[in-house]
């Protein structure tokens, strides 16, 4: 072999050498743990923690823990924010495996007047504004805090408030033909406020399928189902919020549900069968958590409402709601 063919064959060596390792590197990922606290090192929960540049985000438990699964490796600045506190930053170099942090936070000093005081025994309220994917003002859309209130309408600058919350899961869904339903969960400790996206659907569909994608389908039964179970569940009964689930990543729903913190102080566990999305009763199949909206826990006894027994699905059993682009385990 000729030294020019020699050395045409090491620089095509090279070259794919170097290739599938920047593939490697692409693909590694890695998780950053860590808590979030007082400067008398006291846990802060509800901290939000946004990893950037990605758009990875969770919130804090109530020992001030969280965790950030699935993150290509790489630098990244965590921003925590939380209602009382001034907002805080770490700059993370994250390689495969583990890094661990922890982030100190600083009260903002504050007198709290008599108005204060008694909205706070009031409880606090969930405020947000609905525009779809142009941020136009969705007006008019119907939302349903499950459980709490079937009444609502968005406003004409497509805001609404759900007011006198208390800690526990908010589930919310809204709709309005001609827009794709929405649906979301969140873990309220505190006041909270955001922005939420409702996508306009295609003139092109058939009046049926802007039906079905509006949420005015086969589906308006089962959410009917979910906010009669919210209203009348007993003492046991939990459910466990999406922001939850996210901290959980790709860890099967059954382990996930006893580590969060909805699902530790209630003792959840999968039980006998699964609901999927308040309509199909299943024997457990493989779920994980980052594939999952909601989780409804029934232990006996606790579903007042008499849904799960008409469906013939328990109690004991959960309500798994997927999300919308989820696709089920084989």
């Amino acid at each position: 072999m000729t030294a020019r063919r020699l050395l045409a064959c090491a620089f095509s060596i090279a070259v794919t050498l170097a290739f599938c390792a920047r593939a490697l590197t692409a693909q590694r990922t890695g998780t950053i743990r860590g808590k979030v606290l007082d400067p008398a090192g006291q846990p802060i929960e509800g901290a939000q923690v946004l990893a950037q540049p990605s758009s990875h985000r969770v919130v804090s438990a109530e020992d001030g823990g969280f965790a950030l699964v699935d993150l290509q490796v790489g630098s990244y600045t965590l921003t925590v924010r939380r209602i009382g506190y001034q907002q805080a930053k770490r700059d993370i170099e994250l390689h495969e495996g583990t890094t661990v942090t922890t982030i100190s936070m600083v009260p903002i000093p504050r007198q709290l007047d008599s108005v204060r005081i008694r909205a706070k025994t009031e409880g606090f309220r969930f405020t947000a504004a609905v525009v779809d994917q142009n941020n136009m003002p969705v007006t008019g859309a119907e939302v349903v805090a499950m459980g709490i209130d079937n009444k609502i309408v968005t406003d004409t600058l497509g805001r609404f408030t759900i007011p006198k919350l208390f800690k526990g899961t908010l589930a919310i869904r809204i709709r309005k033909i001609g827009y794709a339903a929405y649906s979301d969960s969140y873990r309220m400790l505190s006041e909270r406020a955001d922005t939420l996206r409702m996508l306009r659907l295609a003139a092109t569909l058939s009046a049926i399928e802007i039906n079905e994608q509006s949420g005015f389908g086969n589906d308006y039964w089962a959410y009917r189902e979910m906010d009669q179970r919210a209203r009348w569940k007993g003492a046991m009964a939990g459910v466990v919020s999406r922001e939850e689930l996210d901290a959980q990543g790709k860890t099967p729903i059954c382990s996930a549900l006893m580590f969060t913190p909805t699902g530790g102080k209630y003792g959840m566990h999968c039980g006998i069968h699964v609901l999927l999305n308040g309509a199909w009763c299943d024997p457990v199949r493989q779920l994980f958590a980052d594939e999952v909206e909601t989780v409804e826990y029934f232990p006996r006894k606790s579903d007042l409402s008499g849904s799960l027994a008409a469906r013939r699905c328990g109690p004991p059993t959960i309500v798994v709601w997927l999300r919308k682009d989820a696709k089920r385990a084989p």
